[in-house]
């Protein structure tokens, strides 16, 4: 990659968001098509191990079928909204969690999310992913609270463990 094709890419070194809906909240939360924007968010990579195999005196290495999927925790860190509707319905799927994990079926427990990134003109690209089987492990603080805060957001983090991650390589995800 040279210079001019670095430069088509856009200015690489500010942030982006992301856009994150929740269609269905589970046990009985009380919204459907939750919407919140991220700010950071670490995508869990994906790694396939290699099968060695001994053969005549040699050795070779080849791909195994299974591909692990890595950590299986999601964290991301939320854009406060100024009403906290964002940080209280995801505080009170928390304590739901808790509530109703003796005898409750884990699909009343568990549901899907969808992940647009936004482009840094805050247009969606089509760059898109789904994490699939999630709920809730842990909230963390609430930070930039104080009037020094440099960049003036209220954030949280919240840590999802999950199932699945697919990411949209054909760009084919509608949603």
């Amino acid at each position: 990659m040279d210079v001019t094709q670095l430069k088509a890419i856009g200015n690489i070194q500010n942030k982006y968001l992301f856009h994150v809906n929740i269609p269905t909240m589970p046990l009985g939360v009380g919204v459907n098509n939750f919407e919140f924007l991220a700010r950071t968010t670490t995508i869990p990579g994906k790694e396939r191990k290699a099968d060695i195999i001994r053969y005549m005196g040699g050795q070779y290495s080849l791909p195994h079928i299974k591909i692990n999927p890595g950590t299986s925790e999601w964290t991301i860190n939320i854009l406060m909204d100024e009403t906290h509707t964002v940080y209280d319905k995801l505080m009170k799927w928390f304590y739901a969690v808790e509530a109703n994990s003796n005898g409750v079926a884990v699909q009343t427990i568990k549901t899907d999310a969808f992940v647009k990134l936004l482009g840094l003109d805050s247009s969606y690209t089509n760059k898109r992913f789904k994490v699939l089987g999630i709920f809730p492990t842990k909230i963390g603080d609430i930070a930039g609270l104080d009037q020094s805060a440099t960049d003036g957001h209220v954030t949280f983090d919240i840590t999802f463990s999950y199932d699945t991650l697919d990411f949209d390589i054909n760009n084919s995800f509608n949603f």
